[in-house]
């Protein structure tokens, strides 16, 4: 499976504010990772790397009036706002306007908050209705680069006013130098980095934008997508300028359509030949696997007998086999269901 190269700033989470989810949220001024997603037991290493150095810390302002303003607040590495639900009391209501327009308004009343300027050079990539309200997804521009990793705003509108927001927006908007070395190289320092040799690529895609910095200014880079069979998969961003790889996603999250697993069985061994008394589970049997686990299903409908392959036109059970049905007072009957 692989994952989305554009990295999302809280879709989901937004459609879940529409809905008032968040409305009684606490809040939080210290900044905080997010824990890397992970499955359980899942073994496979991911390749991404992050070579744009420490994150910034937002300053005693900014924590101050996050407080002030929102019931929850949760800090990203460029030192602004990742989430924030402003509270119910202080919310800019404007029915008249559009959406885009009231996110606009949003980041132009906390210019503070975010550090952030230019509010009207931010692209619109997403404005629609969801829900009761409506969902926008703003992108930062440097200079004339499109970020090509984050430097995204999600708002969540209801009532004409905005009641969740995910972000990760730079607050650092200078102008990237130009670039000075041409997309070949880019691809060339990417398939080097990833370890994939270019004869094995299947699909590249390069283009050129801009990649914020958590603690300098933001460089133009080139987002270089390397695909080589199902199990390889990389964005690389490359210095457009020096040719350094600034950061690399690994777009695959698991590279075996097999899955492994290891399980408790309900009846371990009791010769005590071991202390740990998991077995290798699979899907399909595979070498090393103790036990294959599939589902008895076989993608059939629902009303497909699997004995013959065509289908019963009537619900299987009582009228097919006259199960009887036992009732006090009375001898075993049949309950009758119209076929639907």
């Amino acid at each position: 499976m692989r994952r989305h190269h554009l990295r999302r700033a809280g879709v989901l989470v937004a459609a879940a504010a529409l809905t008032g989810s968040f409305a009684n949220g606490t809040a939080s001024s210290a900044p905080a990772a997010p824990e890397p997603v992970a499955v359980q037991g899942d073994t496979v290493g991911t390749g991404d790397i992050d070579n744009r150095g420490a994150s910034a810390a937002p300053n005693e302002r900014q924590r101050s009036l996050a407080e002030e303003r929102g019931t929850t607040v949760r800090w990203n590495r460029y030192g602004t706002p990742a989430t924030l639900v402003p509270k119910p009391d202080g919310r800019r209501r404007d029915t008249a306007a559009d959406p885009v327009a009231v996110a606009r308004n949003f980041l132009a009343d906390n210019r503070e908050t975010f550090r952030i300027s230019d509010v009207d050079a931010m692209d619109v990539l997403v404005s629609r209705p969801m829900g009761e309200g409506a969902y926008v997804l703003l992108r930062q521009r440097f200079g004339e680069l499109p970020s090509v990793v984050d430097g995204l705003a999600a708002f969540g509108i209801h009532d004409g006013a905005v009641v969740y927001l995910s972000a990760t927006i730079s607050p650092n908007q200078e102008t990237p130098a130009p670039p000075t070395i041409p997309p070949d190289a880019a691809l060339a320092s990417a398939a080097v980095d990833a370890g994939v040799p270019a004869a094995a690529l299947d699909t590249t895609r390069v283009r050129l934008g801009a990649v914020p910095m958590p603690s300098g200014a933001p460089r133009s880079a080139y987002q270089v997508v390397l695909l080589a069979g199902d199990t390889i998969g990389y964005a690389t961003y490359v210095d457009a300028r020096t040719g350094a790889v600034l950061l690399r996603e690994d777009l695959v999250d698991h590279d075996n359509d097999n899955p492994e697993w290891d399980a408790f069985p309900a009846n371990p061994p009791t010769d005590y030949s071991s202390r740990d008394t998991r077995e290798r589970w699979c899907r399909t049997s595979a070498r090393g696997c103790d036990r294959a686990v599939s589902t008895a299903d076989t993608g059939a409908a629902w009303d497909i007998d699997p004995a013959t392959g065509a289908p019963s036109l009537t619900r299987p059970g009582c009228r097919g086999r006259r199960h009887p049905i036992s009732r006090p007072g009375r001898s075993g009957s049949c309950r009758r269901w119209p076929p639907t």
